[in-house]
Order: C-alpha cells, then structure tokens, then sequence
C-alpha cells in the first residue's frame, strides 16, 4: 500500500511518463526564441515582447512592461516629470514622422514645394 502511493518514483527512480515531459520540455525550450530585450528565451517571442516590453524610452531605449515602470524611469533616470516625459515623448514622435515622410518624399523624387516670399 505504501508503494502504491508513490507509484514507479520510489528512491529517485523516474517513470516513462516523466522521462518523456522531460524530454519534451527540452525539446520546447531549444526550439524557444531568445528576447533581445530581457535575454529570455520565450516560446511566442511577438507575444512576449508585447506583453513584457511594450513600452520603451525615447531617450536610451530602455523598454517596460507598463507605464508607471516608465514614469518612474523618466523621472529617476531622466529627470522629468510625467507630464514632462510624455511631452517629450509626442514631440519626438511628430519630429520622426515629420522626418519620415520627407525622406519617402525624397527618394520617390518628389521637391520640397518652393515656399511664397
């Protein structure tokens, strides 16, 4: 009856069963992929970078899982406010817009428009 209750596991013997959820389970994570952010290896690396590091800085590209872990940063690394920080942020994001759309512009061969004096 003692037996029973511990099965084929007594004195560190292992069963099929769990030779073959090892087996499997190195098999899963060598087929992982490796998060160029954190280092992790991850089975949905899109998943992941989106659930663990959606959000980044615009200032050393230092990326978070949620706002206030960028708040915080902003602040202790960089100094701003939130209200400063987000600003920022939006500025700089126009100003890569802005930049894009005259590079597109620029290689398709469209000319800036002459401005009126």
């Amino acid at each position: 009856t003692h037996h029973a209750l511990f099965g084929s596991c007594i004195m560190g013997l292992k069963s099929q069963r769990q030779k073959e959820a090892r087996k499997e389970l190195k098999r899963t994570l060598r087929s992982s992929e490796l998060c160029p952010h954190c280092r992790k290896k991850v089975q949905n690396l899109d998943e992941h970078i989106k659930n663990q590091h959606s959000i980044s800085c615009i200032k050393c590209g230092q990326r978070f899982r949620d706002a206030q872990s960028w708040k915080h940063h902003m602040r202790d690394q960089h100094g701003l406010t939130a209200v400063e920080a987000t600003k920022e942020e939006r500025h700089a994001k126009v100003s890569q817009w802005v930049s894009k759309k005259a590079n597109g512009k620029k290689k398709m061969g469209v000319r800036d428009e002459p401005k009126a004096l």
